[in-house]
């Protein structure tokens, strides 16, 4: 264990920094680190980003075909990590990991899509 002492502080992978002046007495918790991580890890390559946390279509489940082996870890890993992050610092993207989570004992092509933002 060690003291540290400032504006800027790392505890459970979160990025802690205190505001100073105008902001003071408000903190700004960052988990970018992660973030990175979960885009590095998924085993597609993420093109675009969105405007909103979830798909229009996210409730929805067509008969889609079970993901091998690989992917459906992959798709477990990455979901896992996006619940860390929900639960730290974007709590946005609670209700679209969660539903994930649903489907991380079978996830499917759509649930792939799904987590990749991909249009359907």
């Amino acid at each position: 264990m060690k003291v540290v002492r400032g504006l800027i502080h790392e505890f459970l992978g979160m990025d802690i920094e205190f505001k100073r002046g105008k902001e003071a007495g408000k903190v700004s918790i960052g988990i970018k680190k992660h973030i990175l991580k979960a885009i590095d890890m998924f085993l597609d390559d993420i093109i675009r980003d969105a405007a909103t946390p979830a798909t229009p279509y996210l409730f929805k489940n067509r008969g889609a075909k079970d993901l091998d082996e690989k992917r459906a870890d992959n798709f477990h890993s990455v979901t896992a990590l996006l619940l860390f992050i929900s639960r730290r610092s974007r709590l946005d993207i609670q209700t679209a990991v969660a539903y994930l989570c649903t489907r991380v004992a079978k996830p499917n092509e759509d649930d792939w899509k799904k987590l990749k933002r991909e249009e359907r």
